[in-house]
Order: C-alpha cells, then sequence, then structure tokens
C-alpha cells in the first residue's frame, strides 16, 4: 500500500514553498536557480513534505532542467540529477506535480496519439511518421522510437535492422545497449514468443536475485511489454516508479498509466493520492 514517506519525518515549525526560489537575481545564471530549487525539494524531502514536493514540480516557473520534457530543443536525458535523491514515496508526489506541470504538453501527445492510432487503422505509414515526428517535438520518447518501429514493420513491410542500429545516435553520451537488443528481440517476427519466454526468464532472475531495484525494474519492464495474463504473479507498486525518474514525460506517463491501471484493477490504488 502506498504511503507517504515517513522517513526523517523531523517536524519543522512554518515549513513552506517561497515561490522566490525560482526568481534569477542579479548576477545569478539559470544554474543557480536550478541548484536553490534543488536544495529546498531536498529539504522538503527530508523533512517529510511531499505535498510541497509536488508544489515545485507542479509549479510554472520549474526550471528546464529539472524537468524531463526532451523537446526540439534539448537532448534526450538532458536533465539535472535530483529527483532520483528523493525517497520513493515522496518521487510519486514530485511525478505527480509533473505531470500537472506538463498537463498542455501531455494533452497535446494524447492527441497526436489519436491520430496516430487512426493513421494505424487506415494503414497510412506516411501519416503516422509525420505525426510521430510532431511528438518528438513535444518531448522525444522510446514510446515514439516504439511506434516508429511499427510503422516500419507493420506498414511500410520494411525490416527495422537499420532503424533500431540508429536508435544510439538519439541518445548522445547515453548506453542504450540494453534497449538496442530488447527492440531487436521484439523486431523479430518468429522471435516473439522467444522474447516473451527470454522475459519471463528475466523476471524469474530477477525476482530470485534478491536485490530490490532489479526486482522493481523487471517488473516495470513486465509492465511495459505483457499483458498481466504473461506475468500473472507481478506486483507492482507506485514506489517503483522512482527508477525511471530520467525519463521524459510521455514514457513517464504511459507507465504511470499501466501501474495505476494495475493497480485499480486488483483494487490495491491508496486513497492517499486523492489527496495530491
Amino acid at each position: 500500500m502506498f504511503k507517504p514517506s515517513k522517513k526523517r519525518n523531523i517536524r519543522a515549525k512554518n515549513i513552506a514553498l517561497d515561490r522566490k526560489i525560482f526568481v534569477k537575481l542579479r548576477g545569478e545564471t539559470d544554474d543557480n536557480v536550478v541548484s536553490r530549487v534543488a536544495r529546498e525539494l531536498l529539504k522538503f524531502d527530508a523533512y517529510g513534505h511531499p505535498s510541497l514536493v509536488s508544489q515545485v514540480a507542479s509549479d510554472k516557473s520549474l526550471p528546464k532542467k529539472l524537468n524531463p520534457l526532451y523537446d526540439s530543443g534539448r537532448d534526450h536525458y538532458d536533465i539535472i540529477n535530483v529527483s532520483s535523491k528523493f525517497s520513493p514515496e515522496n518521487y510519486v508526489y514530485w511525478l505527480i506535480g509533473l505531470l500537472k506541470h506538463n498537463h498542455k504538453a501531455l494533452a497535446r501527445f494524447n492527441s497526436l496519439r489519436q491520430s496516430i492510432n487512426l493513421k494505424f487503422l487506415q494503414g497510412d505509414a506516411q501519416g503516422a511518421k509525420l505525426l510521430l515526428s510532431e511528438v518528438d517535438r513535444v518531448s522525444k520518447s522510446w514510446w515514439a522510437i516504439e511506434q516508429t518501429m511499427h510503422v516500419i514493420k507493420e506498414l511500410e513491410g520494411g525490416d527495422t535492422k537499420q532503424y533500431i542500429l540508429s536508435i544510439p545516435g538519439q541518445f548522445p553520451g547515453t548506453d542504450v545497449k540494453a534497449m538496442v537488443q530488447t527492440y531487436q528481440l521484439l523486431s523479430e517476427g518468429s522471435a516473439i514468443s522467444f522474447f516473451i519466454s527470454n522475459l519471463n526468464d528475466r523476471m524469474k532472475e530477477y525476482k530470485s536475485s534478491g536485490i530490490t531495484r532489479a526486482i522493481q525494474n523487471g517488473t516495470l519492464e513486465s509492465c511495459r511489454y505483457l499483458p498481466i495474463n504473461f506475468d500473472s504473479s507481478r506486483k507492482v507498486e507506485l514506489l517503483y516508479l522512482a527508477n525511471e525518474w530520467y525519463e521524459s514525460i510521455i514514457d513517464q506517463y504511459v507507465i504511470f498509466k499501466t501501474v495505476v491501471s494495475e493497480l485499480v484493477s486488483g483494487n490495491n490504488l491508496s486513497d492517499e493520492l486523492a489527496l495530491v
């Protein structure tokens, strides 16, 4: 059951969000503002104030370098590492604040996604690709990469090998070999059953390892690629989403919806979230 963090729950009187932390003073740089906001965030986390963490995330003046909206002016994963230092419980509040902050971008994404689905139904590969480029302008994402693979394979009847090999070029300075290998398996029509079997075997290894982060990441990977009936033993929690802190807001939104849907179907979603 999800609950706000009580770790280091030191009660501080009159602790509140002062929006002056977002104001760039004379002689300051954007980095100075980011550092000040980050210090306040870590204080709110340490004192056990998840609502304040969420308020910072949702504020209209949140510095871009703390927001995983990788639009046309930013590289994928161009983000300052602050939120990974939150307790997992408080990260959930941070994420919900980010979803509020990016509501216009996500509304645009959902509109584009509906149009892309229509292009799939119409068999319009070129139209789907044009719309996917629009998604990239909202924010770069693994979701758009996967949809592009589907267009090449399902609508154009082409080979996705070259496209998959080009993926690392979209992530300067980041090792994405594991994802490339996953996509290489997925791209082989005859290998789908092998991919599912391979993924299930990895899930068993993660669970038997006793390593918390591996178990959590494995569960999220299962949620991302497998219907629940293919991995009926998985038990996902909102806290696991903290492991996705660096992913684009689109990818975090997509996995958030999947996790919440599974929790709702199992009647395991905490009422605490209604208060955020």
